[in-house]
């Protein structure tokens, strides 16, 4: 019998529904899964020996999840068994460091059973769409206690609460958001009311957590489906639902609702963001789910690109206006890991510099940095309270030069700077309108 062991850091929950819903596939297919949260692991190499592993997939989320499970990975690795990762975070494009897998999932990966038991490699070569959601088996929750999904908020806290998927898919492009680089096709269970009726019986929940991506109900297979349920639920929505689509939800159990405004400044949330959301379509929602006691947490942004203190007001004032129970959260750009260096470009760059790859790898490892790749060749910077600070950067100087300004602007600073790994001398500062401060060089924008 294979064996497998999935691995993942927990950050806000102690659940990951990809490692759930795989296990279930998994040991449907006479396949032995193990479970393990690495938050408190200090030594990945022992579960593996012990279990006598023969796979180990960790599941990515986030970018500080990445950097978490890097040095298990790195070390699962050394044990020379396939290091398998999937998740959002490597479905997004992001840059994984080769010394950590042998395989990434960049798509679903329903069809993993295929590669353990026949080295089918399907599931790594192209981004795999599982078209079918009733053809699937309902996730491995049975270890669940219901408390792990209060996420912090005051008002979930005590509550058993149980997740469910009944869709996948969103049809918004928001600028800023994750669910972008997954599908856009919108998938649909036809099996809802049945399998909240057996996770009903079997867990007794105060509240049910459906946690698609954007609760499809524009659209009517969903909506005739889901009339009717009779169990009180948590989902995500847009500000902009039509009233009529609120009140469906709210007569077929709606209790608590999460949506995203990101700004307070229409023209910014819409033009930049992408979000193509109206403060008139906000302060209705708002209204229509205060006036049926629904409790509400709206969703905020602040650092976002070319945003000015003056629309930072603007949010800070619809928070408060709006009401509910808003949370504000730090942007993060999430193109800032999607990028792809070449070894021999690397290679280059380390004699140039005269550091090791490895030395150069932390850098890019580092989840506080940006990092641009292209034909042009590559840069990788942070962004701090004194400018644009250049961490490392090859190729071609001016169209890396010109590209710094765009930057500074994008992200509202002055100068950028960074400490020269090579001396090119007065002639290449003269070039590029650079300014030597002791051993920095920079420019103000």
């Amino acid at each position: 019998m294979k064996k497998v062991l999935f691995a993942y850091y927990p950050l806000k929950i102690h659940y990951n529904h990809g490692v759930a819903l795989l296990s279930s596939i998994l040991e449907a297919k006479g396949i032995k899964v193990y479970v393990l949260e690495i938050d408190q692991l200090l030594d990945i190499k022992k579960p593996i020996k012990e279990l006598e592993i023969d796979f180990i997939g960790f599941s990515i989320v986030t970018s500080q999840e990445y950097i978490y499970c890097l040095p298990h990975m790195i070390e699962a690795k050394k044990m020379e068994i396939p290091v398998l990762v999937g998740g959002i975070y490597p479905r997004r494009g992001a840059f994984i460091d080769p010394a950590g897998y042998d395989y990434v999932c960049r798509g679903e990966g329903e069809i993993l059973g295929d590669f353990i038991l026949n080295g089918k490699t399907e599931v790594f070569d192209s981004p795999y769409l599982h078209e079918n959601l009733d053809n699937l088996p309902m996730p491995d929750i049975n270890h669940l206690t219901g408390y792990e999904f209060d996420r912090d908020i005051h008002f979930l806290k005590g509550l058993r609460i149980i997740p469910y998927h009944s869709s996948r898919g969103c049809p918004h492009l928001c600028s800023f958001c994750e669910v972008r680089f997954q599908p856009q096709k919108i998938r649909i269970k036809s099996t809802i009311r049945q399998d909240m009726d057996f996770l009903a019986k079997k867990f007794n929940p105060d509240l049910f957590h459906i946690m698609d991506e954007l609760l499809p109900y524009y659209n009517e297979n969903w909506v005739e489906t889901f009339d009717g349920n009779p169990y009180p639920f948590l989902c995500y929505i847009r500000p902009d639902i039509k009233g009529d689509q609120l009140k469906f939800l709210i007569d077929n159990g709606l209790k608590i609702t999460i949506f995203g405004v990101e700004s307070g400044d229409e023209n910014y949330r819409n033009e930049v963001l992408k979000k193509n959301v109206l403060d008139a379509d906000i302060y209705r929602t708002a209204g229509m789910l205060q006036a049926h006691g629904i409790l509400y947490v709206p969703f905020y942004m602040y650092g976002t690109p070319f945003e000015t203190e003056e629309m930072v007001r603007k949010t800070i004032g619809m928070a408060r206006g709006v009401g509910g129970h808003p949370i504000i959260w730090k942007y993060e750009d999430l193109e800032k890991r999607v990028f792809s260096i070449e070894p021999k470009l690397l290679e280059r760059y380390s004699k140039r510099i005269k550091m090791s790859k490895e030395s150069v790898m932390e850098t890019l490892n580092d989840v506080s940095v940006n990092v641009i790749s292209n034909i042009y060749g590559f840069l990788a910077y942070q962004l701090s309270s004194s400018g644009l600070f250049i961490r490392d950067i090859y190729g071609d100087g001016s169209y890396w030069s010109q590209k710094l300004i765009e930057l500074c602007k994008e992200f509202g600073m002055k100068k950028y700077y960074g400490s020269m790994r090579k001396n090119f001398g007065s002639k290449f500062n003269e070039k590029y309108g650079l300014r030597e401060y002791n051993s920095i060089i920079g420019r103000e924008v």
